[in-house]
């Protein structure tokens, strides 16, 4: 029986490739997928390599334009968003999204080496810019996950988004906490907790993470100095 549905699937597969030949798809698992539905995936000069998306609900939409590989991603509640822009690499990712009009987003030439990226809560995000370069082992939660309540069972620990604006470079083994706000040009040292905004064109180390130097910008090539 595996072996059936193992040539199965590897027809569907072929299929696809023939009618769409900008979607590339290999080792990849669609479950509870509609296409054209109120569940949408759109898929333009993507690559998905290992990858598994499992949606459940309603009116959700996810556009992916770059490669995706040995990742999973999941969607639960209602009208949830996830953008994957033009020419985006993203590696070994656990993308969630849990709840009702959210919002994961990755701009435009951004590469993401691994993590977990947790988006919870209602009309809650995690946004990350363009030209961005992200390491891997990565932590990023704009949630506590359960709520903490006062005496009077009032949440007292709200959502809150995650911003990381253009060109920023995170190190491994980052830690993002949920309310953060990462500005343009910023770099994260590895093993950095961030539990409060960092300011543009600066370089922010350590648990919690501070400022150690403003005013620097960085390329994207190896180091040869």
């Amino acid at each position: 029986m595996k072996h059936i549905v193992k040539h199965f699937y590897s027809y569907i597969v072929l299929i696809i490739n023939c009618f769409f030949p900008r979607f590339r798809a290999r080792n990849t698992l669609f479950w509870n997928i509609k296409i054209g539905g109120r569940r949408v995936v759109r898929l333009k000069n993507a690559y998905l390599h290992k990858t598994r998306i499992n949606v459940s609900g309603r009116q959700h939409k996810i556009f992916i334009k770059g490669s995706i590989y040995n990742s999973e991603i999941n969607v639960y509640g209602m009208n949830n968003r996830i953008m994957i822009g033009e020419s985006c690499d993203v590696h070994d990712a656990n993308i969630t999204l849990r709840g009702n009009n959210l919002l994961f987003y990755i701009g435009k030439n951004s590469r993401i080496g691994g993590g977990r990226f947790i988006v919870m809560g209602q009309s809650n995000k995690i946004v990350i810019g363009t030209n961005c370069m992200l390491s891997d082992q990565l932590e990023l939660w704009n949630t506590d996950s359960h709520p903490i309540c006062d005496m009077d069972m009032n949440v007292i620990n709200p959502s809150a988004p995650i911003i990381i604006k253009n060109s920023v470079w995170i190190g491994a083994h980052v830690t993002v906490l949920k309310g953060i706000t990462i500005g343009e040009g910023a770099i994260i040292g590895m093993n950095a907790v961030v539990t409060r905004d960092v300011q543009s064109q600066s370089v922010c180390v350590g648990n919690p993470a501070r400022v150690v130097r403003s005013n620097v910008t960085w390329k994207r090539e190896f180091i040869t100095v």
